[in-house]
């Protein structure tokens, strides 16, 4: 982890101990600390207009808001006053990560989604907050709050690792939670799931090519939503 990162994460451990914090002076008080910790953090933000939404410096090539660095550590009392002082739970990093994808606990998941966040967000890979998901809880958090929506968002996504990743922890979520998998199992749960995600890529694939097409006389055919006045989903 670099200098500034360490900085930004000991400002808001503070900020998270004290017992007088709320959303109107959240903001005064993380630059009091910052002031302490960092000066250089402490002028690029001061630049900024002292914004909630501010993105630091805080790798190489990398940017973080003050919500997804709070988050990523289980900070949920900061979470809910940087909300509350207009923090936009949505903001993305330079690799297409929100806060929900670096959310770490089930509670600061739970802060996030009830206040918007995107639950089908996709990153640069393709990936949704449930594909980073480490525990057991969050995953079920995420399927509690996605439903079918995840289906939309494999569509959406960049890579076909997205697929996999997503069809797999399902799979692998509904099986542990039940007890079907023991440990001698494993191996073969993980083959079954390449097996599914490969056909799953293959009968997307021929679909693709086999579907009939609605162009004639080099005019498209209207759907029947369109026949009916309505105007298909886009």
């Amino acid at each position: 982890m670099t200098r500034e990162y360490e900085s930004l994460k000991t400002v808001l451990r503070t900020i998270e101990a004290k017992k007088d914090l709320n959303k109107d002076n959240i903001i005064k008080k993380i630059q009091e600390e910052l002031k302490k910790q960092n000066q250089d953090l402490y002028q690029e933000w001061e630049k900024g207009n002292f914004d909630v939404n501010h993105v630091f410096d805080i790798y190489p090539y990398e940017k973080w808001t003050l919500l997804i660095i709070a988050a990523e550590n289980g900070y949920k009392k900061t979470v809910g006053f940087l909300i509350g002082a207009k923090a936009d739970v949505n903001v993305r990093d330079k690799s297409g990560y929100t806060a929900l994808h670096f959310a770490a606990y089930t509670e600061i998941v739970e802060v996030l989604l009830k206040e918007g966040a995107k639950v089908n967000a996709v990153d640069k890979d393709g990936k949704t907050p449930l594909d980073h998901a480490k525990s057991q809880d969050v995953v079920k958090a995420l399927l509690d709050a996605g439903g079918g929506s995840f289906v939309k968002a494999r569509n959406k996504a960049k890579i076909a690792g997205g697929v996999t990743g997503l069809l797999g922890t399902a799979i692998a979520v509904a099986l542990f939670t039940t007890g079907t998998i023991t440990a001698q199992l494993t191996p073969i749960v993980i083959a079954v799931v390449a097996v599914t995600a490969a056909a799953l890529v293959v009968g997307c694939a021929t679909y693709a090519l086999l579907k009939p097409s609605t162009k004639v006389d080099g005019a498209e055919k209207p759907s029947a939503a369109l026949i009916n006045g309505q105007q298909a989903p886009t």
